[in-house]
């Protein structure tokens, strides 16, 4: 087994739509994403907000159940 140590604290964010969750995992220039909010321009504002701050592009998402409060992100461009 190997274990790997998250390097930076992650990043929690609240949509302004139903108050969504999501959580932003950084490992140098990526983002692992754990949910992406309920909206797209909710998940938009996330993304632009990831790569003006931190530099770093989403290159990964978990979903932590089916419902659309957790998946409105994964429709961006």
């Amino acid at each position: 087994m190997e274990c790997t140590q998250v390097k930076s604290d992650p990043i929690v964010f609240r949509g302004d739509a139903y108050q969504s969750i999501a959580t932003a995992f950084l490992d140098g220039d990526k983002a692992l994403l754990v949910d992406t909010l309920a909206t797209r321009a909710d998940a938009h504002a996330m993304d632009q907000y990831l790569k003006e701050r931190f530099k770093v592009q989403v290159n990964a998402a978990v979903m932590t159940h089916h419902m659309s409060d957790h998946m409105g992100g994964l429709q961006w461009d």
